[in-house]
């Protein structure tokens, strides 16, 4: 099992697709194995998972980018250089 990319801590206990086929990222979650083919999935803990179910705005990584969710969508973030 991964780390989850949003605290780096925890086990990734579910798969979270932002990027996925769902109008609101904070609906594409599934277990392991699951999740949509054809779309990223971010391993995600539990506790991170209801923080973005909540709405809470969060942070991750994906190939080298950094991305923040801003109502319940991801955004890449500005690099600062």
């Amino acid at each position: 099992m991964r780390r989850c990319s949003v605290c780096e801590y925890e086990e990734g206990h579910w798969s979270w697709q932002p990027f996925g086929p769902a109008e609101d990222s904070a609906e594409t979650f599934a277990t392991p194995g699951w999740h949509y083919r054809g779309f990223p999935v971010i391993p995600i803990c539990e506790d991170c998972k209801k923080r973005v179910q909540m709405g809470d705005g969060v942070q991750f990584e994906y190939k080298g980018v950094t991305y923040a969710t801003v109502d319940g969508q991801p955004h890449e973030t500005p690099r600062v250089v």
